[in-house]
């Protein structure tokens, strides 16, 4: 297996790299998104539309899986049928945070969750700084979409920027403690982000000229399945629990009770025969790889680090 050369070439990197899924493809661009964690619907948005406009277009995104920011650039890679690499201060089989964990599972099969520290290892919060000298290290250029002042976003572009990486920020609004960072990092010259199309373009990235508007109606449309699958699979929901006591009653009937891990073969045919059952009773948008993150979430399967391959610096 070959350790990134984006990394191999930095002082100080990794001695070496644990990985479940795959490491990010080294003639491809690839571009960092970060920000704040508690992150307003402004910094939210802007993270996914550029995390879904760049992943359509073939580029690489990389971040750290945290809530907020980092989360909703990698969902919206996911979004844009793109690759995404999450980097954890932690183990790669562990989900950190856990809320995360719909997200951990997509991610390692569209992409690959990557650390330094062996399996295993709790996320602790001397691993996050080290951590970040990773995201910026496997990327070409690192996007802040909102960050205060003092913020550890603000650690990750001073080490993009002795790594030799182009950082640019996102404007926000002037009244908000949430762009002070992004602002501050525009005073000393960092490229400003005006949108994923422009930067794109600097990138020398084509995109088709219909792609804007392409996206819109596909979050129109997306939007209303949602509402309506959600009205439809509450009430197929409710007659489970009448048949069944409880939902969890019902999937013993799949499981014998029994812990699953993911190494063993069954966790695919358990979800699929899951997924075909729900979709008998009516419900919608129940595919094979949302009952794997559910199942996964609930504690019926669990993860394991024989998953993961390791990757040296030589």
């Amino acid at each position: 297996k070959t350790y990134p050369r984006r990394l191999s070439e930095l002082d100080g990197a990794p001695y070496a790299l644990y990985v479940k899924g795959k490491l990010p493809e080294e003639d491809r661009p690839s571009v960092a998104i970060i920000g704040a964690r508690r992150c307003s619907n402004y910094g939210e948005g802007q993270a996914l539309e550029y995390g879904k406009c760049l992943a359509s277009a073939g580029v690489q995104i990389i971040s750290g899986l945290a809530l907020g920011i980092d989360g909703a650039g990698q969902r919206g890679a996911l979004n844009g049928g793109g690759t995404t690499y999450g980097v954890l201060g932690c183990g790669v089989d562990i989900c950190y945070p856990r809320e995360n964990i719909g997200l951990y599972m997509d991610i390692q099969r569209e992409g690959g969750i990557i650390s330094e520290q062996i399996p295993g290892e709790p996320p602790m919060s001397y691993h996050f700084p080290l951590r970040n000298r990773i995201i910026s290290g496997l990327a070409d250029v690192v996007l802040v979409m909102e960050a205060k002042e003092k913020s550890g976003s603000l650690i990750t572009t001073d080490m993009a920027l002795e790594q030799g990486r182009d950082v640019y920020a996102l404007p926000g609004p002037v009244t908000s403690t949430l762009s002070q960072g992004c602002h501050r990092l525009i005073r000393q010259g960092a490229g400003i982000l005006i949108s994923p199309e422009e930067f794109l373009k600097e990138l020398q990235i084509e995109v088709s000229e219909n792609s804007t508007e392409l996206l819109k109606n596909e979050k129109i449309i997306r939007n209303k399945l949602k509402i309506n699958a959600t009205i439809n699979n509450s009430k197929i929901f409710k007659k489970i629990q009448n048949e069944y006591g409880t939902f969890h009653n019902y999937l013993k009937t799949f499981t014998n009770d029994v812990i699953i891990y993911e190494i063993d073969k069954t966790t695919n045919q358990l979800s699929d025969d899951l997924s075909k059952d729900l979709q008998k009773r009516g419900m919608k948008f129940v595919g094979s790889t949302i009952i794997y993150s559910y199942l996964q979430a609930i504690g019926i399967i669990y993860s394991h680090d024989k998953e993961c391959f390791m990757y040296k610096n030589n």
